[in-house]
């Protein structure tokens, strides 16, 4: 009797697994697109946190009463859709001048205009160095990042692209810096005002 239930039980697995009918994952079927998509860590630096699930953000802030430094070099994410490709695929970046107020050359220097997509990689990061500098005392600067997509991309999510990528952040918690909400264009602030802190008597 023993043996006759343990002989029931590989049978009645084989059953269950021959009746589970095979999911088709359908393919992917849009466009070669390139976006900013910049991830933020916030108060949180622990190393056990996931890349992934980082809030996406579309600026970025350097705020120089933060740090004790008087340089900061940025990495800025950028991230491709489609298929993985076994060739470079180059693009640009450009400062978008008439949407930029910081000096470039003196406050801050795009390392490399000319980036490129590695065979088998969909991400890549843009380098930025921000300098401090006087006038940054007075008032915060913006400085404007814009994809010149190439031959390979496309840029297809225009002013309401933010609906197409998940775990964006719209910027509605951050209304001072987050009201741009093309993924083509990434904002960089810079500050170095001294703010009064929120418990100090007015």
């Amino acid at each position: 009797m023993k043996i006759l239930r343990f002989l029931m039980v590989p049978i009645a697995a084989l059953i269950a697994m021959s009746s589970c009918s095979k999911h088709e994952i359908e393919n992917y079927s849009g466009v070669d697109a390139i976006f900013f998509d910049q991830q933020h860590l916030g108060a949180a630096h622990e190393s056990w946190i996931i890349l992934k699930r980082l809030t996406h953000k579309n600026y970025t802030l350097v705020n120089f009463n933060k740090i004790l430094e008087s340089d900061s070099l940025l990495r800025i994410k950028i991230e491709t859709t489609g298929y993985l490709k076994d060739y470079e695929r180059p693009f640009r970046i450009e400062v978008v001048a008439d949407s930029t107020d910081a000096i470039e050359g003196e406050e801050f220097e795009l390392i490399n205009p000319n980036l490129s997509i590695l065979p088998g990689e969909n991400t890549t990061f843009m380098e930025v160095k921000v300098h401090k500098t006087e006038r940054m005392l007075e008032q915060g600067y913006r400085v404007q990042f814009r994809l010149i997509p190439g031959e390979h991309f496309t840029l297809p999510f225009g002013q309401k692209g933010i609906g197409n990528m998940p775990l964006r952040d719209s910027g509605d918690n951050d209304p001072e810096y987050g009201k741009n909400s093309d993924p083509s264009v990434h904002n960089l602030y810079i500050t170095a005002e001294l703010t009064q802190p929120g418990q100090w008597p007015s």
